[in-house]
């Protein structure tokens, strides 16, 4: 089960004999890869002992973090996927976003090593913040009962997507063709978080991904402002693409 959708997945291509339904055909296979990756995400969740060691764990399902959270701690936490894994009595995935604050207590560094700093291009939306401390992470819970029913623990763990680079190509290769035009991808995925990348197959001007930069101010208002769908044209760091959000 999936508490929320991934964020702003941003599919672009060139304007190079391409077609609006090819970008959307391309949203699509996107989606679909996405829920794959979750369902086995969950799955790994759905067949662990609830004593099992947390390292092995961590590492075999690809996490950044994983905890285990004694029950009475987890009935008062904020976290939306851990509340809606109580309210189920299941196993649920989610994405959410993780603040400063809680960032810190999930690993060491962690703040140092997620945070983006802001790379202002052309035609972006404009912004005063300089860097991004909090991080999208994909997460799943599952709860713990004894005999009677009682909340004994919740296992809690995820992935964070900031600066995520290999698992935004495996879901970028698995979709598309790796094509060039002008040294620049034809298609591109990315992930934002409040209109910044935070994982992208976007190129800047030096073959580097274009993570940090924000998303251009015309798609910003019609996306984030007014909660509308983008299939058009706009300005994607250094070049125009055909978008679709």
């Amino acid at each position: 089960m999936c508490v929320s959708g991934f964020g702003y997945f941003i599919i672009q291509r060139y304007i190079v004999e391409k077609t609006q339904k090819e970008v959307q055909n391309g949203m699509k296979a996107v989606r679909t890869v996405y829920r794959q990756k979750i369902a086995k995400l969950k799955l790994a969740f759905d067949v662990i002992n609830p004593d099992h060691e947390l390292d092995p764990f961590k590492t075999s399902a690809s996490l950044d973090y994983v905890r285990r959270i004694p029950g009475d701690v987890a009935a008062a936490m904020n976290d939306p996927v851990i509340r809606e894994a109580l309210r189920e009595k299941a196993t649920v995935v989610g994405s959410r976003i993780v603040d400063e604050a809680e960032l810190a207590t999930l690993g060491d560094h962690f703040v140092e090593k997620y945070s983006l700093p802001i790379v202002k291009t052309e035609k972006a939306h404009p912004t005063r913040e300089t860097v991004l401390r909090s991080v999208m992470s994909i997460e799943c819970a599952r709860p713990f009962y004894d005999e009677s029913g009682k909340l004994v623990s919740v296992l809690n763990g995820g992935r964070v997507l900031n600066r995520n680079t290999e698992l935004i190509e495996l879901m970028s290769e698995s979709v598309f063709e790796r094509q060039l035009y002008h040294d620049q991808p034809v298609e591109t995925m990315t992930v934002f978080q409040d209109g910044v990348r935070i994982a992208t197959t976007v190129l800047d001007r030096d073959g580097k991904p274009a993570i940090g930069t924000i998303i251009s101010g015309t798609v910003y208002d019609r996306v984030i402002r007014e909660g509308k769908a983008w299939l058009d044209r706009a300005f994607v760091v250094r070049d125009w693409y055909l978008d679709g959000v």
